[in-house]
């Protein structure tokens, strides 16, 4: 068995609530191939155990014999702390790869720490549009026009990460017009009856 930290590898930065796509290549020595599996687990919590509900972030479906290459995503959970933090790799030879533990201890396999950096969740930002025109920006838009009738608003998000943008479906407003005041003319009053103009 190995166990190795990997100082050389340089530190990604994992942000809060993204979706991180991951590849794992897996060699092997000597001259016969025995079954594996392997986990990888993070400290989103950063309190120095991988043991805490959701930090298994994958593991292998099932045993494969011999080198493979595995790819997959995980997310990164919105309650991950932000800072730098250790990611564990774990390859075993086994029939069982659920029965990988963060600690655990096997004959042959190896273990690979490398350091990740947790960064805050992506900001949005949020633009209100009225076919081509700009009417704002942020989490609300405050309208007012002064055009009668319907009018067809909508709002774009766009993430600070990747660029990833969200159209919402549009939103009818209908401005009405202001009702006349009423018109008052000179009346004539009798006695205690209703005035007439």
């Amino acid at each position: 068995s190995n166990y190795t930290t990997v100082p050389t590898v340089p530190v990604p930065v994992l942000q809060a609530s993204t979706i991180v796509p991951f590849s794992l290549t897996l060699g092997y020595c000597g001259t016969f191939a025995y079954s594996n599996g392997y986990s990888m687990f993070i400290d989103y919590n950063r309190n120095g155990s991988f043991s805490d509900l959701g930090e298994e972030v994958y593991a292998s479906a099932a045993a494969t014999t011999g080198p493979n290459f595995q790819t997959g995503n995980f997310i990164v959970p919105i309650t991950a702390l932000a800072g730098r933090t250790l990611m564990r790799v774990i390859n075993v030879e086994t029939f069982s790869p659920a029965s990988i533990t963060p600690t655990g201890t096997y004959s042959w396999g190896e273990t690979e720490d490398y350091m990740v950096n947790i960064g805050p969740p992506p900001v949005a930002s949020v633009t209100w549009q009225e076919g081509t025109t700009t009417l704002g920006t942020g989490n609300t838009l405050n309208y007012a026009s002064t055009v009668v009738g319907p009018h067809t608003i909508n709002a774009v998000a766009s993430s600070s990460l990747g660029g990833c943008t969200l159209t919402s479906s549009n939103a009818i407003v209908t401005v009405n017009a202001i009702p006349s005041a009423p018109s008052i003319g000179n009346s004539v009053q009798c006695g205690t009856k209703v005035p007439s103009n």
